[in-house]
């Protein structure tokens, strides 16, 4: 492990919270800590709470991960090798661009294409993230059937799949998270896949009377 992420563990697993101050108010309590040492703990353990996150915010950087991702791309894939596209999807309304897109590809059985497509869904309330493989789910739950927040989009690929069938390769996520975290799930991926082409969402579109509508802010960023 390098010294810098073994520094930012040290100082992740020395950080105090709710549990220490629950130990030190029911010491002060039974009377086993008196008031100057009591003071002196809860000093303590707010100034590490303090600068704990600004130390390791300046000793680790999680972009480092991506350092070796730059030259996965169109022009970096050797001749022959296997092309793979990382489609984001948001709304219903970007299966049948991402589709249109997919076909300029022309993928053939001669030259097949693998797809990872990625729905996102922003995670509303205080529930965990959650990332959800189908093709695994398919297996486990051993249906085609179960019930899924990404049906339309699982149907539509199918559907493209069986239409290119020896051409095309799909596999389909779903990735529920909060707005500002929904990057990272796209870059995981990528980089698990190693993709390389990343298709994302236009955050502008036009209305049937021409008028230019926006998407959430808050995905954009």
């Amino acid at each position: 492990m390098p010294i810098t992420d073994a520094m930012c563990l040290a100082l992740i697993l020395n950080t105090k919270g709710v549990v220490e101050i629950g130990v030190y108010n029911s010491l002060f309590d039974n009377n086993i800590l008196n008031g100057q040492a009591y003071g002196v703990l809860m000093i303590s353990v707010m100034m590490t709470a303090s600068i704990m996150h600004w130390l390791v915010k300046l000793l680790y950087d999680p972009s480092r991960k991506y350092a070796g991702y730059q030259k996965r791309s169109l022009m970096g894939l050797k001749r022959n090798s296997e092309v793979r596209i990382l489609v984001t999807l948001q709304k219903h309304n970007h299966i049948s661009t991402a589709i249109d897109f997919l076909d300029l590809c022309c993928p053939t059985l001669e030259n097949p294409i693998t797809v990872d497509v990625l729905h996102v869904i922003e995670l509303v309330g205080r529930a965990l993230p959650i990332f959800i493989p189908h093709c695994l789910q398919r297996q486990t739950s051993g249906s085609a059937s179960h019930k899924s927040y990404s049906d339309d989009v699982i149907l539509a690929f199918d559907i493209y799949e069986h239409d290119n069938e020896n051409a095309v390769s799909i596999n389909t996520y779903t990735a529920i998270s909060p707005a500002n975290l929904m990057y990272e799930d796209v870059c995981n991926l990528a980089l698990d896949k190693v993709a390389s082409i990343i298709i994302l969402p236009f955050h502008i579109r036009w209305s049937a009377d021409g008028a230019i509508e926006s998407d959430d802010k808050k995905i954009l960023r």
